[in-house]
């Protein structure tokens, strides 16, 4: 199934540089993955190059090749240039299940807004805000006589004034980053040392939220659980130049 959905993610991409572009594509239809992923990456590296359609084709590699944590991990680089691709999505459910990851809470409010502001541009979320705080205001102004509708609509307020917050973040380069568990042997320790004892044990392919780091060592919490997990063992997936030595 996943090689199905590959489709368009490379047939589609207007190359950059052809030759290199042709190149894996050509390997990964042959089945020469281990080959085509080292073309890919190559082609990744060229000016104006289509990366989120180039990452989807690496993730594809990576299943192929049987690398589930690291297929997981450029899915989700490639989704943070192309966040409404369904196909890119689908895969990544696939391997999260492959990987026997519990799946994704997507009920509720809070999780509904976050998932509007993971597929949205910058002007589409400031608009979803702006539109979000005037109805609210507009309820909680003009239904005074309703309190049921009042309340609603100082929850859509709440929502409105939530989303322009995640937009400033954003805009201000304060968004958390996160990562992709790579390694079956990644687990977190009190203190950036290989010789401490592990804490916890992280799954491959989880996604936990990155804090501070350097390149050997990064900070990173998990469900409420901090500590910190050898830079080896994880990809960063947004903001990856941040965490220098």
């Amino acid at each position: 199934m996943i090689t199905a959905l590959l489709g368009a993610a490379i047939f589609a991409m207007a190359p950059q540089d052809p030759s290199a572009l042709e190149r894996a594509r050509l390997a990964y239809v042959a089945g020469e993955h281990e080959s085509a992923r080292a073309a890919f990456e190559r082609a990744l590296l060229e000016p104006d190059a289509p990366q989120g359609a180039i990452e989807f084709a690496l993730g594809n590699c990576e299943v192929r090749l049987g690398r589930l944590g690291e297929a997981a991990w450029r899915y989700r680089r490639a989704l943070t240039h192309t966040p409404r691709d369904a196909a890119l999505w689908s895969n990544l459910r696939l391997v999260e299940r492959r990987l026997g990851l519990p799946p994704e809470d997507r009920a509720g409010l809070v999780a509904t807004l976050f998932r509007l502001v993971d597929a949205g541009t910058p002007r589409e979320l400031l608009i979803l805000a702006v539109a979000l705080q005037s109805l609210g205001l507009a309820s909680v102004l003009g239904l005074r006589r309703r309190p049921l509708a009042r309340l609603a609509g100082l929850v859509v307020l709440v929502l409105g004034l939530s989303a322009a917050a995640l937009v400033l973040r954003d805009a201000l380069g304060a968004a958390p980053r996160r990562a992709v568990v790579l390694d079956r042997e990644a687990t977190l320790r009190a203190d950036p040392h290989a010789d401490l004892p592990a804490t916890a044990q992280l799954r491959v392919g989880e996604l936990v939220t990155v804090l501070e780091g350097s390149d050997r060592w990064l900070h990173v919490e998990r469900a409420g659980v901090r500590g910190w997990v050898e830079r080896r063992r994880v990809g960063v997936v947004d903001g990856e130049s941040e965490f220098g030595p």
